[in-house]
């Protein structure tokens, strides 16, 4: 029976995973300590943060997605009507997203416009 090292060997190249290097690991054998390398956690962790990213897109095309984020802004805020000032409304949109705890947005101006198209908040 093969086991999950076996498995992995074929696919751990940098050119089937898109690395820069090598990842560098041990063998992993029963009953041996196995040792980290530096290389192995840098290559790791940017294969996660790419699978990270790729969710994080994936989910923002989703309607789904749009519904949860819909309820969690209703529910950090009553329906008011945002202020005309610009600097204003950016940090009520981004207070708002921290009561809902959401990262504070990159471009509140995208969230200002999701909330008045969804009837959270009147513009």
């Amino acid at each position: 029976m093969k086991n999950a090292f076996d498995d992995f060997l074929p696919v751990s190249t940098k050119a089937y995973l898109g690395l820069k290097g090598d990842l560098d690991f041990d063998p992993v054998l029963v009953g041996k300590v196995t040792s980290l390398h530096l290389r192995g956690v840098v290559g790791f962790t940017d294969v996660l943060m790419r699978l990270i990213i790729t969710f994080d897109a994936e989910l923002c095309r989703s309607e789904k997605a749009d519904i949860v984020l819909e309820n969690r802004l209703k529910a950090a805020t009553k329906a008011i009507t945002m202020s005309a000032n610009r600097v204003r409304r950016e940090r009520k949109v981004a207070a708002i997203c921290v009561k809902a705890t959401l990262p504070k947005p990159e471009n509140p101006t995208i969230v200002h416009s999701f909330m008045v198209e969804r009837g959270i908040v009147k513009a």
